[in-house]
């Protein structure tokens, strides 16, 4: 029973860029040279990714319980 590493590293990301769009909804890219502007949807673009990263991290913990629930009742047998 591990944690996967990738779904929690996912999880982190997305729920920091949902509050780095609330927080700095002007960002400049530099590779392409443009100002992407998220002002007048930063709130719903910020609360939707902090909403996935949450959704990963459930279901993470319902996939570990899962786990957790199957090995315990095998141990009783």
């Amino acid at each position: 029973m591990k944690i996967n590493v990738l779904t929690v590293f996912i999880g982190f990301l997305t729920a920091y860029m949902g509050v780095n769009v609330i927080l700095n909804p002007i960002s400049y890219d530099t590779k392409f040279m443009r100002i992407i502007d998220l002002t007048a949807n930063k709130w719903p673009f910020g609360i939707a990714l902090i909403i996935f990263s949450l959704l990963v991290f459930w279901s993470e913990y319902r996939r570990i319980k899962k786990l957790r629930d199957n090995t315990d009742s095998s141990s009783e047998e």
